[in-house]
């Protein structure tokens, strides 16, 4: 039982590690070249993940895909930013993730990741903002709200998402 927890707070913990490594390359929007401390950051904690008790097994496609699953629902738990049509443009990442990752320390799909996050953070306060500033509230009908998206669809469009 012991064992099993101290293996979900490791996971859990090399996770978190990655998406802060992610989102931190991100901050600073600007790809990483191969030389760059960026990228030698990305290899180093990639090798990290691969060789200690977090992963057990080095990264592949399918850990490089859990790990950026997570990034995107660390960005967007509760599905309501990103769109359908901005996972389908992130698939292209995944075939190659693992491998750009652990040898050239590739952030770029950091980079774009969370730049389309601020793209669509900044439309939903825009969107919000102006339905504050012209719209009348009527609290007397029965309409319902999803609070809880974390296991719901993507919105297909804008129009789905406002």
């Amino acid at each position: 039982m012991k064992s099993k927890i101290r293996t979900t707070i490791f996971s859990a913990l090399g996770s978190l590690s990655l998406v802060l490594v992610l989102s931190a390359a991100a901050l600073s929007r600007q790809s990483a070249s191969s030389g760059s401390e960026e990228a030698n950051i990305t290899r180093a904690t990639a090798g990290l993940l691969e060789y200690s008790q977090f992963a057990h097994h080095r990264l592949d496609a399918e850990l490089s895909g859990k790990f950026l699953d997570r990034y995107l629902d660390s960005l967007d738990g509760q599905h309501v930013l990103f769109l359908k049509s901005d996972l389908d443009a992130f698939a292209a990442y995944r075939p190659d993730l693992a491998r750009n990752t652990r040898r050239e320390g590739d952030t770029e799909p950091a980079h774009a990741i969370f730049k389309r996050f601020l793209e669509r953070l900044d439309e939903r306060a825009s969107y919000i903002t102006n339905l504050l500033s012209t719209e009348t509230f009527d609290f007397t009908s029965n309409d319902t709200w999803q609070v809880d998206r974390r296991n719901a669809a993507r919105p297909s469009d804008l129009d789905e998402a406002h």
